[in-house]
C-alpha cells in the first residue's frame, strides 16, 4: 500500500497503478490509517464540491454507478466522519447536515454506526460496536456493499472498522472496550492484509500500526 499523487492511500496489488481494484477502498484506508496515527494523506480529494457526496478515490468520479459517488458505502464514510470529528474539522458539522437518512449522493441508508457518529451518541456507538463484535461470532453478516446477508466465514474486513471505532472512542475520552479479543483482532488484520489470495503488497507497515494500538490494550 502507498500514498499516491493525490495523497490517497491505495493498494499496489494490481497493474497499472490506477487500476480500479487499487482505488476502491482508498477513502476508508486513508482515514483508518490516520485514525491509527499515520500523519500522511489528504481528505479533500474524496469530497465532491457543493455537498454532492463522497468518492472512494478522486479518479473514480466518472467511472459509472459501480464506482462513483453513488457507490460510496457506510464502511467508507464512517471512517471519514470519525476522522473529521477527531480533527475538529468544520466538515464534520457539514456532514451532519448533509447526511440525515442516506449517505449524501447515494440511495444507501446510513448504517446505525454511521448515524450514531454523526449524531455524536457515543455511548450508543460503543454499544453498537459491542453488538457488532457479537455478530462476528455468528454465521452470517450484513454486507453493506451488497445490501444483503452473506456468510461470515472468511470475512475479516468488519474487524477494521470495529477496531477503529474502539480507537476513536478511546481518543475522544469515551469509555470503550475492544469488542473482540486482541489476538482475534490481530489475526483478522493480518489475514486481511498479509494472508490468503488477496494479500496486499507492502502493507506490513499498516499491520504494525494496528499492532501498536491493539497490543497496548
Amino acid at each position: 500500500m502507498k500514498h499516491d499523487r493525490f495523497g490517497c492511500l491505495i493498494r499496489e496489488k494490481y497493474d497499472p497503478e490506477f487500476h480500479l481494484g487499487n482505488l476502491g477502498d482508498s477513502l476508508a484506508e486513508t482515514c483508518r490509517a490516520q485514525i491509527l496515527g499515520d500523519p500522511r494523506g489528504r481528505l479533500s480529494a474524496f469530497v465532491l464540491p457543493g455537498s454532492r457526496g463522497y468518492l472512494r478515490h478522486p479518479l473514480l468520479a466518472n467511472e459509472g454507478k459501480k464506482w462513483d459517488r453513488r457507490d460510496t458505502s457506510n464502511d467508507q464514510v464512517i471512517a471519514l466522519f470519525m476522522l473529521w470529528k477527531l480533527n475538529d474539522s468544520p466538515w464534520f458539522l457539514q456532514a451532519k447536515k448533509d447526511n440525515t437518512v442516506f449517505i449524501r449522493g447515494t440511495w444507501t441508508l446510513l448504517a446505525i454506526g454511521t448515524w450514531l457518529v454523526l449524531r455524536e451518541h457515543w455511548g450508543l456507538l460503543e454499544k453498537a460496536n459491542q453488538f457488532q463484535g457479537w455478530l462476528l461470532t455468528k454465521k452470517y453478516r450484513w454486507s453493506d456493499g451488497k445490501q444483503w446477508v452473506e456468510k461470515t466465514e472468511g470475512q475479516v474486513q468488519d474487524y477494521l472498522n470495529l477496531i477503529c471505532i474502539h480507537l476513536f472512542l478511546k481518543q475522544i475520552g469515551q469509555p470503550t472496550k475492544l469488542p473482540r479479543p486482541v489476538d482475534e483482532c490481530m489475526t483478522a488484520v493480518q489475514k486481511y492484509y498479509l494472508g490468503g489470495k488477496d494479500v496486499e503488497p507492502n502493507s506490513e507497515w499498516i499491520v504494525e500500526k494496528y499492532a501498536e494500538h491493539l497490543l497496548d490494550q
